[in-house]
């Protein structure tokens, strides 16, 4: 008598003791394509980031930083935002969208940037549910705390509320952790921060707008955008850029005693009447700074 081939076939049990073949298989290729979808994502990452390593660094708050990257050339026709984005994030930081910009005539490796801590965040509608549900504390209005003794904050971005979970560790210790050991040499000459005056344009990254944007001094901490018509504080550490040089006459507003409202008319006069010329001065800073 011959042998008898034996095939034992694994599969799910059901309610009734039977085995359910059919969900095992779509179990096992559930599982596949799981893993199939993760190392195309990888290799995608791979091929939207490369190596940048930190050369300078300069604190603005806890929270937000300038620095100085290398970029080496051979990735320069890949660079966009979201390389930039990828690659500047894996440093473990949060790269502000639109802040790339060139920072060295003498190194074209060399590129500055704007950075701030990563945020977990939740939406409100999310953290109502959750202290519903006893889960979190709502400490006040704008406060609350999770199981874990987190104290989440809330943000308002136009109509959308949503919660910043607050954290100790400052950014300059994660850049610290960063920060190459063999510094390019041109990167010493580099300044994190442009000091500006009266009457001087320049531009600067607008943190509220993600972007960067045209000024005109109106003393060394206050200046003119023409774009929104109004004069708000603009620290040097946000400035990439500044024309040699002052450019319009502002000695009507430099005594003191003139009122904000009355600085303002005649800034948007003076650049009503210089718009061309102040147009062109723009362009000159945008091009040496934009990548």
């Amino acid at each position: 008598m011959g042998l008898i081939p034996l095939t034992i076939e694994l599969g799910t049990t059901a309610l009734d003791g039977s085995t359910d073949f059919l969900n095992l298989e779509v179990n096992k290729m559930t599982g596949l394509n799981s893993n199939i979808y993760k190392k195309i994502n990888e290799r995608r990452a791979q091929r939207n980031s490369f190596p940048v390593s930190i050369q300078k660094m300069r604190m603005i708050d806890t929270a937000s930083s300038r620095i100085v990257v290398k970029i080496d050339s051979v990735f320069h026709d890949r660079l966009n935002e979201e390389t930039a984005s990828a690659s500047i994030s894996a440093l473990g930081v949060r790269y502000l969208p639109n802040s790339l910009h060139r920072v060295s005539d003498k190194d074209s490796t060399l590129f500055g940037a704007f950075v701030a801590k990563n945020r977990e965040t939740m939406s409100h509608s999310d953290a109502k549910e959750m202290a519903s549900a006893g889960t979190m504390t709502q400490v006040s209005d704008t406060v609350f705390q999770d199981s874990n003794d987190f104290i989440w904050s809330v943000v308002s971005d136009g109509d959308t509320a949503y919660l910043v979970k607050q954290q100790d560790e400052d950014i300059g210790a994660l850049l610290n952790a960063q920060h190459a050991r063999a510094i390019a040499t041109a990167s010493h000459e580099v300044s994190l921060f442009e000091d500006y005056g009266p009457g001087m344009p320049f531009v600067y990254y607008d943190t509220r707008k993600e972007e960067m944007a045209f000024a005109i001094g109106v003393t060394g901490t206050t200046a003119y955008n023409p774009d929104t018509n109004s004069i708000r504080e603009i620290a040097s550490d946000m400035v990439v850029g500044v024309w040699d040089g002052r450019s319009v006459n502002v000695s009507e507003v430099a005594a003191g005693g003139v009122s904000k409202e009355d600085i303002l008319e005649y800034y948007s006069m003076l650049y009503s009447h210089n718009k061309e010329f102040l147009a062109e001065i723009k362009d000159i800073i945008y091009n040496g700074v934009n990548v």
